[in-house]
């Protein structure tokens, strides 16, 4: 995402600006999705956040268009004024990714793909089949194809773990599984409505949240905070993502050096003990790794601020705790959130 972040500074045409735009979101997409299946892995939950649906609909519909077959043609319906939802917007996108690559299998990758979102108030004969759900207020987003259907004997059992109309090692049976257990987490719920050789239909209900409009604000440029010619020791295995964090924080004022292996940073840190401010220190490098090397370069400069990085997450229990440390930016990570995060490391006492 650094790299990404370099060619927003370049003079792009119309069209190399849209694609850097899409390669922003894929990247940042891709982190979080990374970052959900750590936190899956770990039992941990992420945080839900106030979450506008249309605009994950509207991505997954560049998706569909950059990735499907050209032959299925992908329309999308949207409410003029959707309410939001409270939601994990990774976990979203998942349902929808999923609902929309089965849509393409029974299309056999020709025919049309109807995304929408609109506002419904739902009674309660509306959720009678539903008893965790409650009336009131909520988002609809559907996946509709013009796929092969689904027959009636074969709708009951489409949600059970492991059970799969695909043709073996094409399918493990969990899609439809998962996203129900994720719509369910949200307090919603997920249905169909499809009938053999007429196309499918699948419904998504999460509930909305309803609150006083409040006044529209100018948004405000954020301005990350520079550095003022500080010493900062870099140390990460990753030649590119060395390469490109070095010149990030050059130009934005710091002064920089890099070694590839915790080793040298030592040995640089033996001959000039005093020379730097801060250490950026990858976790995760073979022979030295970074809690040793943090722990060498301490012993050398007491004064020394650490601060780490990582990609397997911002979990406190990756964390080492035998040395005093400023924190630890997750990768794949922004200029902005590296900036920030050096600045709050120098900065606090």
């Amino acid at each position: 995402i650094v790299g990404v972040d370099f060619l927003k500074f370049e003079a792009l045409s119309e069209d190399a600006a849209e694609m850097l735009r899409t390669m922003e979101t894929s990247a940042q997409r891709s982190a979080d999705m990374i970052r959900q299946m750590l936190l899956f892995a770990r039992g941990g939950e992420s945080k839900k956040v106030a979450f506008q649906v249309g605009l994950v609909v509207k991505e997954m519909a560049k998706t569909v268009a950059d990735t499907f077959p050209k032959a299925i043609a992908c329309r999308v319906n949207l409410d003029a004024q959707l309410h939001q939802v409270s939601a994990i917007p990774t976990q979203i996108h998942q349902v929808l990714m999923n609902l929309c690559v089965n849509a393409r299998d029974a299309m056999e990758n020709r025919g049309r793909l109807t995304l929408a979102a609109q506002n419904v108030h739902l009674t309660t004969a509306d959720i009678a089949g539903w008893p965790e759900a409650a009336p009131g207020e909520y988002v609809c987003l559907s996946v509709t194809d013009t796929g092969s259907g689904i027959p009636a004997e074969l709708r009951d059992k489409i949600f059970q773990p492991f059970y799969t109309t695909k043709a073996p090692g094409k399918g493990t049976g969990l899609g439809l599984s998962s996203c129900r257990s994720i719509v369910k987490n949200h307090g919603g719920f997920i249905t169909v409505e499809s009938e053999a050789g007429q196309g499918s239909t699948f419904k998504i209900f999460l509930p909305a949240l309803i609150e006083a409009a409040e006044p529209a604000m100018t948004p405000v440029k954020f301005t990350p905070p520079a550095g003022k010619g500080e010493q900062v020791l870099v140390v990460d295995d990753e030649a590119s993502l060395l390469a490109l964090t070095c010149a990030a924080l050059e130009n934005f004022g710091y002064r920089v050096t890099a070694f590839s292996t915790g080793g040298e940073a030592v040995s640089a840190g033996r001959a000039e003990p005093n020379k730097y401010q801060l250490a950026l220190i990858d976790l995760e490098m073979p022979l030295m790794d970074g809690e040793t090397t943090a722990r060498q370069l301490r012993l050398l400069n007491p004064e020394l601020k650490i601060l780490f990085t990582s990609a397997l997450g911002d979990s406190a229990g990756q964390l080492p705790q035998s040395i005093m440390h400023a924190g630890l930016i997750p990768k794949p990570f922004t200029t902005d959130d590296l900036l920030v995060a050096i600045h709050n490391a120098l900065t606090v006492k």
